[in-house]
């Protein structure tokens, strides 16, 4: 059509107004120029007829098209209401909205009908212990129901929370004994060169499909637990290290223990083993240990732990926050990197009125440890954190989160493990 408009039609019309140009010459014995001219006025006339009558043909397709549009949109949309009246989840939800009304009412009445018979039923107990003792446990009965309670709380009962709790730690017991664990690894990049610094490995365990981090679901675990996760990280950042070599990488790699204050004798001495027989993973390997652990705890049971400085192990201290504490925990004892939240340190900028942030860097200072900034956020860059020196420069990721996967689909479809035996 489109062709037809643009080249048969001039044409056609060319043709016509030749030929009327011949007719007129014919008649009225015109020279060539004037028959020329009677050509070209014909040729003008016609078109501009043709491109009128075009504009009034789309015009009506137009607005029959879109009388055709509307009255299809229209019936889509009464179809979709059809439908939706229709649904059997529509007619369910609004007869549990009723059932809901209902129990509202009910409760209301029953919440005034106690407020406004609370004397009448103490004159009912002296005279007529019995009768008023019945009274009470219908209503007893009327307020223990689960459904109600529930309703008016959003509350779950004690069994029922504990029921949850039993159901989650067996899960958690199952996907460990079936080798659910991962290693993850977040980079932690230094903000001022914009690469990475250290990197810090994740311990995540799979439930039903959903991935979970350990930290997560620490209450979950007992003691002989959380230092079987220990021994599965350590195993398994030594094939880490080993994947960092081949990238030419040469980041440190920070690992928070579960279970610093283990007893086990076995479990230190197998993993000394495997640090004293791995030099590329004792060199990158960087223990941490928390705060809270550490005022929580005594000295002794923590000597295992420290012990791994005599395989090259370094340590750092997580959740640094003040200098008083901090020189508390770093007596005695070498940690080469302070970790403490960005929201601290925030403390430390020009004009600041709070004087943690000043406390924690010349703590920092005489420890001779290397301080950390952690949780770095898009505010903490707006604030000017990131203007910082060095020293105050690593931070984790601005950007949302990546975390290098380390094993193939297939593998984790199967759930299978590297082999951590001693």
């Amino acid at each position: 059509m489109r062709l037809l408009g643009k080249t048969v039609l001039p044409l056609a019309i060319a043709l016509v107004a030749a030929l009327a140009a011949i007719a007129a010459r014919t008649l009225l014995i015109l020279p060539a120029v004037d028959t020329a001219m009677v050509a070209a006025a014909v040729f003008c006339c016609l078109m501009v007829l043709a491109i009128y009558a075009g504009q009034m043909i789309s015009g009506h397709l137009m607005r029959k098209r879109l009388g055709a549009f509307s009255s299809y949109d229209s019936d889509i949309v009464r179809r979709l209401d059809q439908i939706e009246r229709d649904h059997p989840d529509r007619q369910q939800f609004a007869r549990l909205d009723e059932r809901l009304d209902e129990l509202e009412d009910t409760l209301l009445g029953q919440l005034a009908a106690l407020s406004g018979a609370g004397s009448q039923k103490r004159e009912d107990a002296s005279s007529n212990p019995k009768q008023a003792a019945g009274s009470r446990r219908d209503w007893a009965l009327d307020f223990e129901n689960e459904n109600v309670v529930r309703l008016v709380t959003g509350k779950e009962d004690e069994k029922r929370a504990g029921k949850n709790r039993q159901q989650r730690r067996r899960e958690v017991t199952e996907a460990l004994e079936a080798g659910m664990l991962r290693i993850k690894l977040q980079p932690v990049i230094n903000l001022l060169t914009r690469k990475i610094g250290y990197v810090e490995a994740v311990v995540c365990l799979e439930i039903k499909g959903e991935e979970l981090t350990t930290r997560e679901l620490a209450a979950f675990f007992d003691a002989r637990q959380r230092a079987e996760i220990d021994h599965f990280a350590v195993f398994e950042l030594a094939r880490v290290c080993r994947m960092l070599d081949e990238d030419s990488e040469t980041a440190s790699i920070f690992y928070r223990f579960h279970c610093p204050e283990c007893e086990d004798e076995d479990h230190w001495e197998v993993l000394s083993r495997k640090l004293k027989s791995d030099r590329k993973l004792a060199e990158r390997f960087i223990a941490v240990i928390a705060t809270e652990t550490l005022n929580g705890r005594s000295s002794e049971r923590l000597e295992p732990f420290f012990a791994l400085a005599e395989q090259g192990t370094a340590f750092a201290l997580a959740g640094v926050s003040g200098t008083k504490q901090t020189l508390r925990q770093l007596a005695g004892r070498r940690f080469g990197h302070l970790l403490a939240p960005a929201d601290s340190l925030l403390a430390y900028l020009p004009g600041s009125n709070r004087r943690a942030g000043e406390e924690i860097v010349p703590a920092a200072s005489r420890a001779g440890s290397t301080l950390v900034a952690t949780d770095v956020s898009e505010r903490h860059q707006a604030t000017g954190l990131l203007d910082l020196d060095v020293p105050f420069g690593i931070g984790d990721l601005i950007s949302p989160a990546r975390s290098i996967r380390l094993y193939a689909k297939a593998d984790e479809a199967a759930g299978k493990t590297s082999d951590h035996s001693a």
